[in-house]
């Protein structure tokens, strides 16, 4: 369906996919969150960039987070587009640094984190257990089923160190894909 470049074609549900059609000039890629970064564009069109322990807070998010403007930014990735009808073919890029989730946190400096020691390791014990690592796009389906295929138990291991772990929202979410799938 893509050609690569985190624009979706062809249309429809996308418009303005950057394609030229008649009497129309090419568009400029826009960011995937429109009430942050201003697109123009549909934001089901936007390939989405995770750092790897997203995946599983994407799953388990329940409207809470650091800061309003964390929350409200991971209501529009989580409510807009992944839990959308057509959020199964959501492409997400594994980055290794801060990613669209992180873009208006509190605890965010730059690229890094200033708890970069234990997002470090909730990454690299997510990357392990998804079979995921940065430069590597899937499509969040493709993310539901590999986190439908973790062992029971596997979030007390992969989450160890997560202030959120405690509230077993995530355990919630992935008893329920894993009942659904």
């Amino acid at each position: 369906m893509g050609n690569g470049d985190g624009l979706c074609a062809p249309p429809p549900p996308c418009r303005g996919n950057g394609r030229q059609g008649r009497g129309s000039a090419p568009r400029a890629p826009q960011r995937a969150h429109p009430e942050i970064f201003g697109s123009r564009r549909s934001p089901m069109c936007e390939r989405l960039k995770f750092r790897p322990h997203h995946f599983l807070c994407s799953l388990g998010f329940e409207g809470k987070g650091y800061s309003e403007g964390f929350t409200a930014n991971m209501s529009a990735i989580v409510g807009g587009r992944l839990r959308r009808p057509d959020g199964e073919d959501v492409k997400i890029e594994v980055v290794a640094a801060a990613d669209d989730i992180c873009a208006p946190c509190p605890s965010r400096r730059g690229a890094l984190c200033v708890a970069q020691d234990r997002i470090a390791r909730l990454d690299a014990a997510h990357a392990r257990a998804l079979e995921v690592a940065p430069g590597d796009v899937l499509r969040w389906g493709e993310a539901l089923d590999r986190m439908a295929a973790l062992p029971a138990g596997a979030l007390n291991e992969i989450c160890s160190g997560c202030q959120w772990l405690a509230g077993g929202m995530c355990a919630k979410a992935l008893d329920r894909l894993k009942a659904d799938r």
